[in-house]
């Protein structure tokens, strides 16, 4: 989405860190010692991931899709894993992120999640929980 970001390695806690660059007000010099971990593939670790978001497990994701979106899908791929498995029906194997449920959630009714079922039901619940918004009251 056009955004930087700079990408760390928290060392005392072994969490990687994604600090959007956009969002950093200053820096400053430090004196700290600088260890690169060989060890540690950023482009392994980024590979099964829509976003930047390193959260959730990796899952095999069935989508299906309406008629009118689909070949919208078909055409934008959503990821390089993505495959068609039946009419209208694709899968990707990724990481259940935050950036994958905003991902689903902006096509709307034009989506459904099929599998993994906790994917599934926590959308149906977001959808459910902005529904509230919109009942006459």
């Amino acid at each position: 989405n056009n955004r930087w970001f700079l990408i760390g390695w928290e060392k005392d806690n072994h969490i990687p860190q994604n600090l959007s660059l956009d969002r950093i007000e200053g820096f400053r010099e430090t004196f700290d010692d600088f260890v690169f971990d060989r060890r540690h593939d950023v482009n392994k670790q980024f590979e099964n991931l829509i976003g930047v978001t390193l959260e959730g497990t990796l899952e095999t994701i069935r989508l299906r899709f309406s008629t009118k979106r689909f070949p919208f899908v078909e055409t934008k791929k959503w990821h390089r894993s993505q495959r068609l498995v039946a009419m209208q029906t694709i899968e990707i194997q990724v990481y259940t992120n935050r950036e994958l449920a905003a991902k689903i959630l902006e096509f709307g009714a034009d989506v459904e999640v099929l599998s993994p079922q906790f994917l599934r039901d926590e959308i149906a619940a977001i959808l459910q929980k902005a529904a509230l918004h919109y009942q006459k009251k």
